[in-house]
């Protein structure tokens, strides 16, 4: 192999699907929300295996390094889903998070796989400034 590293960088307009739905269980107020996003169009630079990145410079043909990413090349699915928990002085959240690309380029495929365990704490800072915090019972940080 030429390269001692491989770069391929992507850029990408991406839709995205988000539904939350609060409810409560033993009178505690909770919120789950799930989050999709796959690929719309984009622009993919992936290297042609074998070439070194100096050749490809020497070349002076980057845009043939360039490929446009469709559904029809690039298939994708960003996932996940999380469940807020608000307490009195913090917000736990606990999820999973899924990711799975495969996309093609000069009759090879690529594919990333991933999954993880999300978990998550949020704590009210004014409660260690010694003041005391008049937020509502039911208080969702939106950043959550």
């Amino acid at each position: 192999m030429n390269n001692p590293v491989n770069v391929d960088v992507a850029v990408g307009l991406n839709a995205q699907v988000s539904g939350k739905y609060d409810f409560r269980l033993f009178k505690k107020p909770l919120s789950l929300t799930l989050n999709l996003e796959s690929p719309f169009l984009g622009l993919m630079f992936v290297p042609h295996p074998g070439l070194s990145y100096y050749e490809i410079y020497l070349r002076k043909n980057i845009i043939s390094e360039l490929h446009v990413s469709t559904p029809f090349n690039k298939v994708a699915l960003n996932q996940q889903l999380k469940l807020i928990v608000p307490f009195s002085n913090s917000v736990w959240s606990i999820g999973i998070h899924g990711n799975y690309q495969q996309y093609k380029v000069y009759d090879f495929i690529y594919r990333h796989i991933e999954l993880s365990l999300m978990l998550g704490v949020q704590y009210d800072l004014k409660v260690f400034s010694g003041k005391k915090a008049n937020f509502p019972a039911h208080y969702l940080t939106p950043g959550l």
